[in-house]
């Protein structure tokens, strides 16, 4: 894969025209904004609010994804996606910069305008085969000590099979301390092997969706949310209902202004309406 820069103007617009399996293809890319490809053959490791492809073909397409709204695919087949897991010095930086929230991923709702009864257009990746898309060896512009690092991008399960029956739904209030809070409880999820990172994403909520996910928690909580970015985090396991209780408990790391999780009860409504029924504006 080799990747020319063409051009960009000032308004964070930008041209790249890649060199895949010797088909030249050219992106148009906003930073933050739309990522939109014609694409050709090959495999990709891609980020952006918004990935769209049209006239995709083949059997050997395979793209990983960071993408805040659903992607969308346009008279294409045989596509794979999975979740973008790609590490480089500075990447989180660059994240950070182009305004793209690591753990506000939509990566496996693809959009298909083609879709029809009995084909199938799409399909998802091994998330093991992830790290063999790209031969570093030939980013030659990053030096080879710069790709070792932890993971930047939460790797989330997604419509994936769950390991496990019993799941929870942690939210996330808007508090300037929200995104170290959330970062913190990603961290320790990773480090319990018997829990799994299902789903994870932020969204503005109107007062009706604030009512509906935080009713349980009272009428303050409903109003300190209400038009501003909510995230949420969704994780399975045996006994992860619980765990995250005691977790919780220790509300001198876990600030209860901040982090919620939402009642056993409610859990699998809240969840579908966080993540699948709610649309984002774009």
């Amino acid at each position: 894969l080799t990747i020319d820069f063409v051009g960009c103007s000032t308004h964070g617009h930008a041209i790249l025209l890649l060199n895949i399996e010797k088909r030249w293809v050219l992106f148009f890319l906003r930073i933050p904004g739309i990522l939109f490809g014609l694409l050709g053959f090959g495999s990709w490791l891609l980020s952006g609010i918004l990935f769209r492809a049209r006239a995709s073909h083949g059997k050997r397409q395979a793209k990983t994804n960071l993408s805040r709204l659903e992607p969308i695919i346009e008279t294409s087949v045989g596509m794979r996606f999975a979740c973008f897991e790609f590490f480089y010095f500075s990447l989180k930086e660059q994240f950070d910069k182009a305004k793209l929230s690591v753990w506000n991923n939509l990566w496996w709702q693809i959009h298909d305008f083609n879709k029809k009864p009995g084909e199938t257009h799409w399909s998802l990746l091994p998330q093991a085969d992830v790290a063999k898309l790209l031969d570093v060896s030939k980013c030659t512009a990053i030096e080879r000590n710069e790709f070792q690092g932890g993971r930047v991008v939460p790797v989330t399960l997604g419509s994936r099979p769950r390991p496990a029956a019993t799941s929870a739904l942690v939210v996330f209030l808007p508090d300037g301390s929200a995104a170290r809070v959330v970062e913190s409880f990603l961290e320790y999820a990773a480090s319990r092997n018997d829990w799994a990172l299902c789903q994870t994403r932020s969204l503005v909520l109107n007062a009706e969706r604030c009512k509906a996910l935080l009713s349980s928690f009272g009428d303050a909580t409903v109003k300190s949310a209400v038009g501003k970015s909510v995230s949420a985090i969704e994780v399975c396991g045996p006994t992860v209902t619980a765990d995250v209780k005691t977790l919780l408990s220790d509300t001198s790391s876990w600030p209860q202004k901040v982090v919620k999780l939402v009642p056993e009860a409610d859990t699998a409504v809240a969840v579908k309406n966080f993540f699948e029924n709610w649309k984002a504006e774009v």
